[in-house]
């Protein structure tokens, strides 16, 4: 997966979209995906890691998060 390809996906959690990715940020440690939240002013930073990605399905724009509570 390219990161550019990921920018524009929706991302969803158990089904419920939380927001778009509006940037995919390269740390030392991990990606970042910096996703603009559909319900408040804010964005949501999730590491780009197996931990917290279920799944990426770039031709449909969709990612699944795993939620942590902190996020």
């Amino acid at each position: 997966v390219y990161f550019v390809d990921l920018v524009g996906c929706k991302t969803f959690v158990s089904d419920k979209e939380i927001g778009e990715v509006i940037e995919v940020m390269e740390t030392p440690a991990h990606p970042i995906l910096r996703i603009k939240a559909i319900d408040e002013d804010r964005d949501i930073l999730v590491p780009f890691i197996e931990r917290f990605i279920v799944s990426v399905d770039v031709e449909a724009k969709q990612i699944e998060i795993d939620w942590m509570e902190g996020l």
